[in-house]
């Protein structure tokens, strides 16, 4: 049996995210920018999932607690949280740098004090 690591995201190491998206609670998409978060609202179309930015962007921090799933730049689920007050978590057998590398974080701010085993 394999033995995974499970790694607890903090805010402050998606604020350098670039790309990537992730869903609230609420069922709400968004989209990484520049440290932003964009909500982006669905349209299905000829057998297709179409997202559209919708809105004005919002900071990580506003909504980071609402934060049920986290997605890669491919749209593979990278992390997961089971309530709005667990903790972000990977649980996949990866490193802290595919994790970054998955949302494109350019920098990894003062390295694992912004993830934390």
């Amino acid at each position: 049996m394999l033995s995974m690591t499970k790694i607890s995201i903090s805010k402050n190491c998606l604020s350098e995210a670039t790309a990537g998206r992730c869903q609230t609670f609420s069922k709400q998409f968004y989209r990484f920018q520049s440290g932003m978060l964009i909500r982006q609202i669905g349209r299905f179309e000829q057998g297709h999932t179409n997202y559209q930015d919708w809105g004005t962007p919002v900071e990580i921090a506003q909504i980071f607690n609402q934060i049920k799933v986290l997605f890669d730049y491919e749209g593979r689920v990278i992390a997961l949280r089971a309530t709005p007050k667990s903790k972000l978590l990977t649980w996949r057998n990866v490193s802290v740098r595919e994790i970054v590398d998955g949302l494109r974080i350019e920098t990894l701010p003062n390295g694992q004090s912004e993830i934390l085993n």
